[in-house]
């Protein structure tokens, strides 16, 4: 959520401003920024912080820095796909009634699985491998 809060202050801070060469070249790190949460919030990244990192106890993970500087992050050639998805995501979450609204919950869970096979796609995962993670990832 951190990231997702800086996003937006950064969207605001890039509307105040004048200089359209400004204007676009933050727009530029927004969209890497987008690229960056949809892996982090895939399915893959939580399988690889779930080997890799600590439990805190209370059934949660504890996102270590050595654990994150050593993720594997591949670079697509067509970021555009994952950015769209998370403009959708936050585009829904964002209303209001989100939390009580099971039909905008279900439709960000498609999403999800979208940026998810999107990411399979990115590392070549094989089929065998896809219900590897997604197994590990469901417990």
């Amino acid at each position: 959520m951190l990231a997702v809060r800086y996003l937006e202050a950064e969207e605001r801070r890039c509307i105040r401003q004048p200089e359209e060469n400004y204007l676009r070249a933050i727009l530029h790190e927004l969209n890497k920024y987008k690229y960056l949460i949809s892996f982090l919030n895939s399915k893959l990244c939580l399988f690889y912080f779930m080997l890799v990192c600590n439990s805190s106890g209370m059934d949660t993970i504890q996102w270590k820095k050595f654990a994150i500087e050593k993720i594997p992050i591949v670079q697509s050639k067509n970021e555009k796909p994952f950015i769209q998805l998370v403009d959708q995501i936050l585009s829904i979450t964002k209303s209001d009634d989100y939390l009580d609204n099971p039909d905008k919950q279900a439709k960000v869970r498609r999403l999800e699985k979208e940026i998810d096979a999107l990411v399979y796609k990115l590392y070549e995962l094989t089929p065998e491998e896809i219900e590897i993670v997604e197994g590990f990832a469901s417990t």
